[in-house]
């Protein structure tokens, strides 16, 4: 999660016109940024974000090393393409930040981040750098001899980003990167500071910075119910000689939906009757009914909730199995299907 800060130097402040890249392109080099090896860490799953006030993105990245250096890692580089329109300071309040996120680091979410690639896609799966560029031996410091006697010298290449319909492809997604031309591709090799792969070749077109992804919208809280909301609306108390199973209706009547959060039904039974359990049961309910539809038997859909003493019988006037449930589990019941005493009960 390190930051790295590219400073500023007087040098930096204004374009170079030695530095040619193009027609009427013209870049800066800044040196000395400690960035990581940027092949070890592409290749572990790492993440680049351009932090910055201005429209700046990634557009190529030399990751590849130079077996003739002393230090491979010494020719390793990231451009930056300016689609703002105009030249901006690197100071101040227009300090642009390069931020390195190692795998499984939470992103931060700021709004100044205009861009951001790595090698593990959008569906979270990681991608492979083989092929989007080219580690090589360029003789570069080394005599013919040493030149000779080694491998022959072979380009190193970088990894450049491509466009789709003319705008800079998704720089976290493998098919958006290639690799580029060998050496001097759109570079003036006399001017200073040379690099190898294609630096300053420009983009098609550049993308607007996508608008950010809208927060998700919360579920509504439903409100608990109150005493007067939820009322017992039918009975059905004959069981058909203990061939059909009893219920209990209750029907939120609040005209709003209402959540059952910790309410429960008491039942207290005839002692004397035999068929049913004669102390007080507890049912405890759980849920949402809501305001209803439907017009048949005074619009019970979505709002009402069936307690049945068994699965065999219920009421063809509810929606879905959730409004119709069996609690003869719960009231341990003596006969069959039956919970509520014909004796009396309340």
């Amino acid at each position: 999660g390190s930051q790295i800060i590219a400073p500023a130097t007087d040098d930096d402040k204004s374009p170079d016109t030695t530095k040619d890249a193009g027609p009427q392109l013209r870049y800066k080099i800044i040196e000395n940024a400690d960035i990581p090896n940027l092949e070890s860490f592409l290749i572990g799953g790492g993440i680049i974000d351009v932090e910055s006030p201005q429209n700046l993105a990634i557009t190529e990245v030399m990751w590849g090393s130079d077996a003739s250096l002393a230090d491979p890692a010494d020719n390793q580089w990231i451009e930056l393409y300016n689609a703002g329109g105009e030249y901006k300071t690197q100071d101040g309040d227009n300090t642009t930040y390069l931020v390195f996120y190692r795998p499984n680091e939470a992103l931060a979410p700021r709004a100044s981040v205009k861009d951001r690639i790595g090698t593990i896609d959008a569906n979270g799966v990681p991608w492979s750098i083989v092929g989007k560029g080219q580690n090589g031996r360029t003789g570069t410091g080394e005599t013919v001899p040493e030149t000779i006697a080694v491998t022959p010298t072979q380009p190193v290449i970088s990894m450049y980003r491509m466009t789709t319909a003319g705008v800079l492809a998704d720089g976290r997604m493998a098919d958006s990167w290639m690799s580029s031309k060998p050496p001097g591709l759109n570079f003036n090799r006399e001017a200073v500071g040379v690099r190898t792969g294609s630096p300053g070749a420009v983009p098609i077109a550049f993308p607007e910075r996508p608008a950010p992804e809208p927060e998700p919208t919360p579920a509504p809280v439903v409100p608990v119910a109150d005493a007067m909301d939820i009322m017992i609306t039918e009975i059905m108390v004959d069981t058909g000689s203990g061939r059909l199973p009893q219920w209990i209706e209750l029907t939120n009547v609040s005209g709003a939906a209402k959540s059952l959060a910790g309410w429960s039904l008491m039942i207290t039974n005839a002692a004397a009757d035999a068929d049913v359990i004669g102390e007080t049961v507890s049912i405890n309910l759980s849920g949402t009914l809501g305001v209803g539809g439907g017009e048949d038997a005074g619009g019970t859909m979505g709002k009402s909730l069936l307690l049945v003493g068994g699965t065999a019988r219920s009421s063809s006037n509810l929606a879905g199995s959730d409004r119709v449930v069996d609690i003869s589990s719960q009231v341990a019941q003596r006969g069959r299907y039956a919970f509520i005493s014909s004796i009396g009960f309340m």
